[in-house]
């Protein structure tokens, strides 16, 4: 039986560790190393302001909806942290777009959780992940702006995923976001 993902150490921070924590938190979990994530006894940090001009931040995937939460959940009998939302599109033929005005950071394959991926990097350490993608339309290094295009969702896609980062930890999204 797996073990749940129970990362202990945090990275030292830096810009570039925002990609290592989304493949050791997101992508390869206890095979990278290790990213501290609460216990279900930890209370919930509290949530951090988003810098001036940074938000509300765009829903990732407009006409989609949230229908899997950020936090702890239970997967074959295990509790693991689920460090993202994931969304289901309403429609076929949608994009995940850019939450806020940034530059993209990496873009990434993970076939066992996220497929194809988009870091995003924003004002004052916040990044944004966008997995499930068909397509990118967008290249590393691209300035990307609110609202702006980042990759198609393939036609037949059952869910999306979508997460937040600040100075590469996982954030809980949902409060952050404009539900229009």
């Amino acid at each position: 039986m797996p073990q749940p993902c129970r990362p202990s150490s945090p990275p030292p921070p830096r810009r570039a560790a925002a990609v290592l924590v989304v493949v050791a938190v997101l992508g390869a979990c206890g095979r990278r190393a290790p990213v501290p994530v609460p216990t279900p006894a930890s209370p919930a940090p509290p949530q951090a302001p988003l810098p001036t001009g940074l938000g509300p931040l765009a829903f990732p995937v407009p006409g989609g909806g949230v229908v899997g939460g950020f936090g702890w959940a239970e997967r074959a009998g295990n509790p693991v942290f689920v460090p993202y939302l994931t969304i289901r599109p309403e429609a076929q033929g949608l994009r995940a777009v850019a939450i806020a005005a940034g530059l993209v950071a990496a873009i990434h394959e993970d076939p066992a959780r996220l497929g194809l991926y988009a870091l995003v990097t924003h004002a004052a350490g916040w990044s944004s992940l966008y997995g499930g993608c068909g397509a990118m339309l967008v290249s590393v290094g691209e300035a990307v702006s609110r609202g702006a295009a980042v990759c198609t969702l393939p036609a037949g896609l059952s869910t999306a995923v979508f997460g937040l980062l600040l100075d590469g930890q996982p954030v809980n999204p949902g409060p952050y976001l404009d539900p229009a």
